[in-house]
């Protein structure tokens, strides 16, 4: 579990005391955007929690492992998996390869062809070379986007040149192009060698959730000869195993790896983050089980006080005295993180304090590269909206987008947090930058989709929302939006599927009076006062007042 909001018993009374906030000397200072995800006595946002008539976004929780898995899924050494320049020259910078009295030859990647040309000494072409190096260099400085672009253009040059086609699927794979799983399969046999291959093609399996078809990509390589060139580098192979563990739900083996692979390359800001996020993730588990079977004890209240103590050191202190002060850590205090058994509440303490205490470090470590400015500036951005200081949020997505103007995590962010505040076109514009930036996430397509329904242009609605649910089946805001949206086109019966599918997301009785408006219009009488009943129901668990208004139009 995931405390981010404080109880609003102890926020409201105690908050309003607080009003001096300590400024943020450190832009990592985990226990100020950190602590709001791991305080125990918070309530969690889920996507039942709304109380609009409109529906909300997915989970404040969703957003989170967005932001904390932001670039971290392929290895952050893409030129471990691409053909090198000298072995692209050699097997098709030679026209001669290609063409045979206006043919296409056999496989330029063919040792044997590339031998036989090498003895012929045949003239190179120095312009398409110069080409090569610019698009493996555009890979190697990250700019994934361009480097695709580039090798786009080379094929057109050389249209068989396999390794060319290999190295632009990479590529794309690198620029979150949606289609990358598709073109890496399509050209996986021109990998350079089977590691190529297997691992960014099992990491975007993973992705997806086929935990059966990656697992067949990973394990041969798990299982390969040490004495192999075929053996994937070191860091690569843990870099994977993490990813593997992460995403098959054992992050404190994916945290163990993430700390070998830190010792292994610490230069690499990519591990530091994923290391912060990872034992971000272990923090909340045990701060989740402190709260769950110690809710009242001094060891719950100590952790909430240390979470809180950079952002409103007023209440931490009130809820802890002296909480400013040097504690132990994990080490010093002899206790390790319970594995197995029976967790006591001191146990819980030390394990989620020395999480977030890996979290502070992995996390400032990652700071020292400009790559990862934008998921920190989200990270502090989230817990500032969480925290109901939509101020400091504002400030946080502001600052992030004048050092990054092109942060497609960003440009959500503000868009979501003005669609909170019914600002439509401001949440638009943003939105729209977003989406622009990131065609391929679920979450900016609706949000953006029901913007639009919300400024009446239902027909743009519908084929955002559309596109939004071909994306994520699963995301059932999207069809309750849709499902509105329905409505407004007039199509009642599609209105009525989808917002009886999408039921599950709401329990506060709106979504029901909704649906009975809808049920009435189709005439289905029966199932409109059982919704009606359901509204009436559910707005009652939540302590709302009855619908005024007749839910028949």
């Amino acid at each position: 579990m995931v405390a981010l909001f404080l109880a609003a018993s102890a926020v409201t009374t105690i908050l309003a005391q607080d009003t001096k906030k300590a400024p943020s000397s450190d832009p990592t200072s985990a226990l100020e955007f950190l602590g709001s995800y791991s305080a125990p006595s918070a309530v969690l946002a889920t996507e039942t929690s709304h109380t609009s008539a409109h529906p909300p976004s997915p989970s404040a929780d969703r957003r989170l492992r967005e932001l904390s898995s932001a670039r971290t899924l392929l290895p952050p050494w893409p030129t471990d998996f691409v053909w090198s320049v000298q072995s692209i020259e050699a097997a098709c910078g030679h026209p001669a390869l290609l063409r045979s009295e206006g043919t296409e030859s056999a496989e330029p990647s063919d040792p044997a062809r590339v031998s036989q040309t090498s003895k012929l000494r045949l003239p190179i072409d120095v312009h398409w070379v110069q080409l090569v190096v610019g698009a493996n260099r555009a890979l190697q400085d990250g700019r994934y986007a361009d480097a695709g672009n580039d090798y786009e253009r080379i094929l057109i040059e050389r249209p068989a040149c396999s390794p060319i086609a290999w190295n632009r699927a990479l590529a794309r794979a690198y620029a979150r192009n949606p289609e990358a799983l598709t073109d890496l399969l399509a050209v996986l046999p021109s990998a350079p060698f089977p590691a190529s291959g297997s691992i960014p093609v099992a990491l975007e399996l993973l992705a997806s959730g086929d935990f059966d078809r990656a697992g067949g990509y990973l394990d041969p390589l798990r299982n390969s000869s040490r004495a192999s060139i075929l053996k994937p580098r070191e860091r690569d192979l843990l870099w994977a195993k993490a990813a593997w563990l992460r995403f098959t739900g054992d992050p404190e083996r994916a945290y163990e790896t993430l700390e070998r692979l830190a010792n292994l390359e610490p230069g690499a800001a990519a591990v530091w983050f994923a290391l912060g996020s990872v034992a971000l993730e272990e923090a909340r588990e045990y701060s989740g089980r402190l709260a769950q079977i110690a809710p009242g004890s001094s060891w719950n209240r100590r952790l909430e006080a240390e979470a809180l103590a950079t952002r409103y050191p007023y209440l931490a202190h009130r809820l802890w005295p002296g909480v400013g002060a040097p504690s132990r850590s994990i080490v010093e205090a002899g206790i390790h993180p319970p594995v197995g058994g029976p967790d006591s509440p001191e146990q819980l303490f030390w394990a989620a304090h020395s999480a977030l205490q890996t979290a502070v470090k992995a996390y400032a470590m990652a700071a020292r590269s400009p790559d990862f400015s934008a998921e920190l500036h989200g990270l502090k951005a989230l817990a500032a909206e969480q925290e109901d200081d939509e101020a400091a949020a504002f400030r946080e997505y502001r600052a992030g987008l004048a050092e990054d103007p092109s942060s497609a995590i960003l440009h959500a962010g503000l868009g979501h947090l003005y669609r909170e505040r019914s600002q439509f076109e401001d949440a638009n514009r943003e939105l729209t930058r977003a989406l622009r930036l990131d065609p391929s996430d679920p979450v900016v397509t609706f949000e953006l989709g029901d913007v639009y329904l919300r400024l009446g242009d239902a027909a743009r609605s519908l084929d955002l929302l559309n596109r939004a649910i071909e994306l994520d089946p699963a995301l059932l805001v999207a069809r309750w939006s849709r499902g509105k949206t329905y409505s407004a086109l007039g199509d009642d019966q599609r209105a009525a599927s989808d917002l009886a599918a999408a039921a599950p997301v709401d329990s506060t009785g709106e979504l029901q009076w909704q649906l009975a408006r809808v049920y009435h219009k189709l005439g289905r009488t029966e199932l409109a006062q059982v919704a009606e009943q359901r509204s009436e129901e559910q707005r009652r668990t939540h302590g709302r007042p009855p619908k005024t208004e007749d839910p028949r139009p």
